[in-house]
């Protein structure tokens, strides 16, 4: 992560940040996982430091805690300072830092979680269709979980519903095989090679990322319903609600 950055990430926890540069970030935090968690863990910092009245020792010994990277150091330069006189004991100053660490340690903590929460739960099944984990194929149940590096295979009389954490939905069909490349709570990213899939997904909030590629296009959700099929030759996608951004493997952005 570059210093300009690291800038962008200390004016936005100031408050400082322009709106061209807001949207920047957000652009760049989508993409890049060490930027987003060092946006998490600068707010989480700058919250900390704000809910409670302190010294500058205190802040001296929560700085000394905090991993050492320049944006932490930013964030709390920008800080107003407080009075050197208020009476402290020594006590407190450690029990401020220590409560600072575990509120660090527990963001820390339920981030990552939801990077490794089940990215889709099978709520219908109709036929036979078969899940492959860790490179070997077993039959498909109700109320499995399909999670990162696990696909789906459809026979040509299966179908199966697919439910996400927030109310998305997929419809798989036409001997539909599905992977799951990526499931955080940023992005979710899908490869369909085959068959067709009708998808109903939530609103988005800023920095999220719906994706589902085929071998021939790569289909943004900007919070919408539509279906794309596979064949050998050629992908269609069909929007039924909102807008898609559709990428050609060649050719520019069309949205739908």
């Amino acid at each position: 992560m570059d210093d300009r950055v690291a800038q962008m990430i200390a004016d936005h926890v100031a408050g400082t940040l322009s709106e061209n540069d807001g949207r920047e970030l957000v652009r760049l935090a989508a993409q890049d996982s060490e930027i987003r968690a060092a946006v998490h863990r600068q707010e989480l910092t700058h919250r900390l430091l704000r809910a409670r009245p302190a010294t500058s020792t205190t802040v001296s010994s929560i700085v000394a805690a905090l991993p050492r990277e320049p944006t932490s150091r930013r964030v709390l330069a920008r800080l107003p300072r407080r009075s050197r006189s208020a009476p402290r004991l020594a006590l407190t100053w450690i029990s401020t830092a220590a409560a600072a660490l575990v509120l660090i340690a527990l963001g820390w903590w339920s981030l990552n979680r939801s990077h490794q929460a089940p990215s889709w739960i099978v709520v219908e099944l109709t036929g036979e269709a078969q899940l492959l984990v860790n490179g070997k194929l077993r039959p498909l149940r109700v109320q499995d979980d399909v999670v990162t590096g696990q696909s789906l295979h459809l026979t040509a009389a299966g179908s199966v519903r697919l439910r996400g954490a927030d109310g998305s939905t997929l419809d798989l069909v036409d001997a539909a095989r599905l992977t799951v490349i990526q499931a955080s709570a940023f992005e979710r990213r899908l490869v369909l090679e085959q068959g067709r899939v009708q998808a109903l997904i939530a609103s988005l909030h800023t920095g999220e990322r719906f994706v589902l590629q085929t071998p021939h296009v790569e289909v943004t959700v900007i919070g919408t319903r539509f279906t794309v099929a596979v064949a050998d030759q050629a992908t269609s996608v069909a929007v039924d609600e909102g807008i898609v951004a559709v990428q050609p493997a060649q050719g520019p952005v069309e949205q739908l």
